[in-house]
């Protein structure tokens, strides 16, 4: 269809394929910044939190665990903050992307 409408090179990538490809790059987007909030095997395994390759994953384990005191507390802090993080970058990604549809298909 772009090529009965003399659509050519850029304008037709940038009028025709992003747009149908958004909704999976916004997909992407929001799968790979929460899976650095989920890095919990890969540091514990490797590393073992040494020199510094500590994930938020990793600290709320220590502290819960680990600890000579377990400091519940300070894990359900930590839990808390994670959680309120990745809720504010998924909204951040969501305003980027274009905004919250409302119930009747229009944008918000």
């Amino acid at each position: 269809m772009a090529i009965l409408d003399r659509a050519t090179g850029w304008k037709r990538e940038f009028y025709i394929t992003l747009p149908l490809i958004k909704d999976t790059v916004k997909t992407i987007c929001i799968l790979s910044a929460s899976s650095g909030f989920l890095l919990y095997n890969e540091v514990y395994f490797l590393t073992n939190g040494a020199a510094g390759t500590r994930s938020i994953s990793f600290i709320i384990r220590e502290l819960a665990v680990v600890s000579p005191r377990a400091q519940y507390a300070r894990a359900n802090a930590v839990g808390t903050i994670q959680i309120l993080g990745g809720m504010v970058i998924i909204l951040l990604i969501n305003l980027i992307f274009g905004g919250v549809k409302r119930k009747g298909g229009k944008k918000a």
